[in-house]
């Protein structure tokens, strides 16, 4: 090669250099050349991140990066965690898949120059529900700090502890409750259960030792029964609408209060609220223990009402029979009662001032704050429960009587709904702690008995 063309060459390279660096360097930054606009565009950011990890990522068919990050991603098996650069803004169907979990599957929209961060992706496990007891179930009660469920069958109380799946169990002797659902009520800390029927006995559920029968000792027939806010010892029951306490300790019963029950009654902190029915009209009375009264509120017109009790400081009241719940701050100056109609039943969220509630075929959320209402889903079968997943606000279950539904709910442009169970007769769902198990009463075997299934 002759000195002429050497240094025609190196012209040539220098030349090439300071054409291809700033291209190469805007498709580094990110930018691509939109040769329909004719001008440069940004790509955006999409963070992937799952529990469990090591998903495969599939962002669909279309066109997904520059030239050059498509030569440096090309046949590479994408997993999550992973952070994905350059992407070209668009509409992505994206999919994650792992052996032996349901599908994750979503929309998402990559802006110019934004970052679009999935990090709370849940895959739930693909499994086969296991018998937990073989005995027909009457009836099961979650404890109030959700750690224990409590099953009652025919000759059984098995006390079974969620997070490491431990079970007691307790006899019931002479006691015998039928197969109508009979209703399991634990005391303020989780150590004793009340059966609501037969003789009302109370059970210490870390000894399994019985602890005595309210009706061996009540004087009338009982109408309601409810433990005291903080003692293990207490219960107060309604007899001949009037309030009495049971002292555990004493074995004895006395007269609590004179104030007329007609309908139900709550012991929040030492008061006694209870719902009087006067000419059509509701009245909520608020009286202490001691006997004095403070006050009484006026409530809208209804067929009937109940108390659901719950460890908001707000009161829940609720009309069976036309489906509404009404909420009261028995302490504000001015205590005006908010109404929610349509509705079976609810839990609350985000510290309390979101309510998650559901009827027949709805789910909703309502802001205490803003008084906003926000319907996530309809379903075509009907709803009998609903129940949030432990450490993840993002996501709830929902069940029918066929089926168990994973709802992943970010926002109300933004709900992904997993089917993760079908199975006949579903009822009385519960979790575990670690959010690992969910309990249920099932009718797989002909027979109603309880099941686990592992979803993590």
């Amino acid at each position: 090669m002759t000195l002429w063309h050497r240094r025609l060459l190196y012209v040539f390279l220098i030349i090439l250099f300071f054409i291809l660096t700033p291209i190469v360097s805007f498709y580094a930054a990110g930018y691509e050349f939109d040769f329909v606009s004719r001008e440069m565009r940004r790509t955006g950011i999409l963070i992937l991140e799952s529990t469990p990890k090591g998903a495969i990522i599939n962002l669909g068919d279309k066109r997904k990066y520059n030239w050059l990050y498509g030569w440096f991603y090309q046949n590479t098996e994408l997993k999550t965690p992973q952070k994905l650069r350059n992407l070209l803004p668009d509409e992505y169907e994206i999919s994650l898949s792992k052996d032996g979990y349901f599908n994750y599957q979503r929309k998402v929209t990559v802006n110019p120059g934004q970052t679009f961060l999935l990090d709370k992706i849940i895959l739930f496990r693909k499994s086969q529900p296991e018998i937990v007891l073989e005995q027909p179930v009457i009836s099961g009660q979650l404890s109030r700090q959700g750690q224990s469920l409590a099953v009652l069958t025919k000759d059984w109380l098995t006390i079974l502890r969620l997070a490491t799946g431990q079970k007691s169990q307790i006899a019931l002797g002479e006691e015998k409750f039928g197969g109508a659902a009979v209703k399991i009520l634990w005391a303020p800390s989780d150590k004793k259960v009340l059966i609501a029927g037969g003789s009302y006995p109370i059970f210490n559920v870390e000894t399994g030792i019985r602890e005595g029968a309210v009706r061996a000792y009540a004087q009338y027939p009982i109408s309601n029964i409810k433990w005291d806010s903080f003692s293990d010892n207490k219960l107060y029951l309604e007899q001949k609408n009037r309030l009495y306490q049971f002292d555990l300790v004493q074995k004895k019963v006395t007269l609590a209060s004179n104030e007329t029950i007609t309908e139900d009654f709550l012991i929040r902190d030492n008061n006694l609220l209870t719902l009087v029915k006067l000419n059509n009209n509701w009245l909520l009375n608020l009286t202490a223990l001691g006997g004095e009264r403070l006050g009484n509120i006026a409530l809208p017109v209804a067929p009937t009402y109940s108390f659901w009790e719950t460890e908001n400081n707000l009161i829940y009241l609720y009309d069976d029979r036309r489906d509404g719940l009404i909420i009261v701050d028995p302490w504000s100056f001015f205590p005006a009662p908010e109404v929610i109609t349509n509705i079976k039943s609810f839990y609350l969220t985000d510290g309390g001032h979101k309510i998650l509630y559901w009827n027949d075929f709805e789910i909703w959320q309502y802001n205490q704050e803003t008084k906003e209402k926000l319907l996530i889903t309809r379903t075509s079968e009907q709803i009998s429960k609903v129940w949030p997943y432990p450490g993840a606000s993002d996501y709830f279950f929902y069940s029918t009587r066929s089926a168990i539904n994973a709802v992943e709910f970010l926002s109300k442009d933004y709900f992904n709904v997993t089917k993760i169970l079908e199975a006949p007769d579903i009822s009385a769902p519960a979790i575990s702690p670690d959010g690992r198990y969910i309990y249920f009463v099932g009718g797989i075997s002909q027979n109603q008995r309880l099941y686990r299934l592992d979803i993590k």
